[in-house]
């Protein structure tokens, strides 16, 4: 294993906002209904929606780090949903492993979805029974694992003082790039290839969450942290669904 070397740049954005006598109501629509704790999502090239949902509590009360609640329920209630472009809801996978914090309040479960050469991928966040994983979803809705980030975590534990205290590790958001699949874990961005191979580790100055791509030509990665927002020029175009209608 080795660890990438990266420039890595901080973004600083100073908002002002002018003063307005009064603020007028927004107006959104409803997409879709029926998601139980949605988080990551991605678009097909066909313009359907899939959304990871980490699902509601489940029945069984387990102990956890205390800085998580010291308890919470563990279940097999998280799933991703398929969304027509008509914004119709459907089960796609269910049955996942999620595991609520401070007693249920926060849900960990799925988290994460991408798009990588016509592939659909899913990525597991922390849990305490079950080993977070990121995983390939085949077109009739099944998980084949592609890399056990739980036991890479625990074979390459990180430092005590990283703050995830979820003892397998807690990846959180999945991007993809040419032929491979950055994830957001302990201490930076770990890089798969779509066989499950480590390649390395873009290390981050504090604990990564959420990616996206932007800039010009979609080539810049910009990657929220614990108190700032990062980028990081590629060479290649980030994968974005919607560029390639």
């Amino acid at each position: 294993m080795y660890r990438w070397s990266f420039l890595l740049v901080v973004v600083v954005v100073a908002l002002w906002v002018a003063p307005v006598s009064a603020q007028s109501a927004t107006h959104v629509d409803v997409y879709a209904r029926g998601l139980v704790n949605p988080k990551g999502m991605v678009f097909a090239p066909d313009g359907v929606l899939y959304v990871a949902e980490s699902g509601k509590p489940g029945e069984v009360m387990v102990p956890l780090p205390v800085n998580f609640g010291g308890s919470g329920p563990i279940g097999t209630n998280a799933r991703v949903s398929r969304i027509s472009a008509g914004g119709q809801r459907q089960d796609f996978v269910t049955g996942l492993p999620n595991v609520g914090l401070y007693g249920g309040i926060e849900m960990l479960g799925a988290t994460g979805m991408a798009m990588l050469n016509g592939a659909l991928f899913e990525l597991a966040a922390g849990h305490i029974t079950v080993s977070p994983a990121l995983s390939r979803v085949t077109p009739d809705g099944k998980l084949q694992t592609v890399a056990d980030i739980g036991a890479y975590n625990r074979a390459h534990p990180v430092p005590g003082d990283n703050g995830d205290a979820v003892p397998m590790g807690n990846p959180f958001d999945v991007v993809a790039l040419g032929g491979n699949l950055y994830v957001t874990g302990p201490k930076g961005i770990w890089v798969w290839d779509a066989s499950g191979n480590h390649l390395g580790t873009i290390v981050i100055p504090e604990q990564p969450a959420n990616l996206t791509w932007g800039g010009k030509d979609y080539r810049t990665l910009y990657i929220t942290a614990t108190t700032s927002v990062y980028r990081l020029e590629m060479k290649k175009q980030g994968f974005v669904p919607y560029l390639e209608h």
